[in-house]
């Protein structure tokens, strides 16, 4: 009996321990930044958009001795999702997430004129302390690497691979390293505020889908 009272409790303590040493965040939805474009209006299409974000599951990593004995979880597939999906809008006549690709096929009867599918192709996310000596701050460098491809019922009309973007963020360290998490939001949704604009600047500038587009969409 005492025995087993004394592995429950040996359980709860590590269980207490990994949480106190784990620091966790959530990135949030960047403000879009302005998509600079060759046109003056937008596509005149309503767009599905899938991202594939599995890349992003990596946690952020310390760089800084100092914090060795935390870690970091950061979730920010969501927020790139959305981050991708307010910056779109903004070149585009209409778009929504989808869970899966459509087969260009598919894509009217889903009430689509196109399908944008975003693949996260590299991320990562570095915490440092903002100085070599005695550091109050914490300063995160994120990257963030990305592909595309634009297709509708005709077949491919637009597409890009190595779209690349970086953000940087400081902020406090905190008691336990405990600012991390927040300081690698941060320098998240710098990256992925930068990298949807320089993905929406080359749909929005494809000659080819803009083509596609200059008669009435197939969908209302």
């Amino acid at each position: 009996m005492m025995k087993n009272l004394a592995l429950a409790g040996t359980s709860v303590l590590m269980s207490f321990v990994l949480v106190a040493c784990s620091h966790q965040s959530t990135a949030r939805r960047a403000q879009p930044q302005t998509v600079y474009s060759d046109y003056d209006t937008a596509i005149n299409g309503r767009f599905a958009l899938f991202v594939d974000t599995a890349a992003m599951a990596r946690d952020p990593e310390f760089k800084w001795s100092g914090c060795d004995a935390y870690t970091i979880k950061l979730s920010a597939d969501v927020a790139m999702r959305e981050t991708l999906l307010a910056t779109l809008k903004k070149i585009v006549r209409d778009s929504d997430l989808v869970e899966a690709p459509i087969a260009p096929s598919d894509l009217a009867a889903a009430g689509f004129d196109g399908m944008i599918v975003v693949e996260i192709d590299e991320y990562s996310v570095e915490v440092d302390a903002s100085s070599a000596w005695i550091s109050t701050d914490l300063t995160a460098d994120a990257e963030l690497q990305l592909s595309y491809k634009v297709d509708v019922a005709g077949g491919r009309r637009s597409g890009a691979s190595f779209i690349e973007a970086a953000g940087s963020h400081t902020g406090p360290l905190g008691v336990m390293c405990s600012g991390a998490g927040e300081v690698a939001a941060g320098a998240v949704e710098k990256a992925m505020a930068s990298i949807a604009a320089k993905a929406s600047e080359r749909i929005s500038n494809s000659s080819r889908l803009r083509d596609e587009f200059r008669t009435s969409p197939t969908t209302d």
